[in-house]
């Protein structure tokens, strides 16, 4: 009845979408870690060598400042890496938090990113294969799936994903 030849031809079409793919835990991770790794050494770069520094620091994704200086090189910073929300060993005796002082943060933190660019390039090594187990544990779903006859979560190592059971 007001079928406008106007409007069809401009009509804006939904477009159809194809299968979703679902982003493998282990790389999901390694991408999520490396983000925050980048953004802290972001932050890290612009405090600690292009003197963006904040008069009270406020903490990044990986450190905080925790004695302030005079001079902000001669600060301490607390520093940690998370998996997910898990904190995880980052000193030879398994502590999950050390402090360094400031000079030592970027260089950290670059070191951590190319470790997680290590295990990506070398998922079948050592560390990635702790790497990979943490973001197994980290990546399980908190709520019940959705559909009526599911009532938990299972992980495939084929998918490397959780699947309704």
């Amino acid at each position: 009845m007001f079928v406008s030849k106007k409007a069809q031809e401009t009509s804006i079409q939904k477009e159809v979408r194809g299968p979703v793919e679902v982003e493998k835990i282990f790389d999901k991770y390694i991408r999520m870690t490396s983000e925050k790794v980048a953004k802290s050494l972001s932050d890290a770069k612009g405090r600690y060598e292009q003197g963006h520094a904040y008069k009270d620091p406020k903490p990044s994704l990986n450190w905080k400042v925790v004695k302030q200086a005079d001079s902000v090189s001669e600060e301490i910073v607390e520093m940690w890496m998370k998996i997910g929300i898990k904190k995880v060993a980052i000193t030879e005796d398994g502590q999950t938090e050390d402090r360094q002082p400031a000079t030592a943060v970027v260089g950290i933190l670059q070191d951590w990113l190319d470790m997680l660019e290590g295990m990506k390039a070398d998922p079948q090594s050592e560390a990635a294969q702790e790497f990979h187990r943490i973001a197994i544990e980290q990546a399980k779903p908190k709520t019940l799936p959705k559909a009526e006859d599911k009532t938990g979560w299972k992980y495939d190592s084929k998918i490397d994903s959780y699947i309704a059971i």
